[in-house]
């Protein structure tokens, strides 16, 4: 992979701060999307979870082990 510094010495103060700021708030939006998705995860798997339960619990109430 090239050396990002390489690419840093054509560029301004002002252009590396402009650069700075962007990176940055893309990491915020990656961050963001990233937590999103993991809340969305979790509560799927909560809900999979539970159905789960009811079948066992189902199960077990017909084949008379409750």
């Amino acid at each position: 992979m090239d050396d990002p510094s390489q690419e840093f010495v054509k560029l301004s103060v002002r252009e590396l701060k402009e650069n700075l700021e962007q990176a940055e708030a893309r990491l915020t939006e990656i961050n963001e999307a990233a937590e999103l998705a993991f809340k969305v995860i979790k509560e799927r798997e909560d809900q999979t979870l539970n159905k789960i339960a009811a079948l066992r619990a189902e199960i077990k109430k017909r084949s008379g082990r409750g």
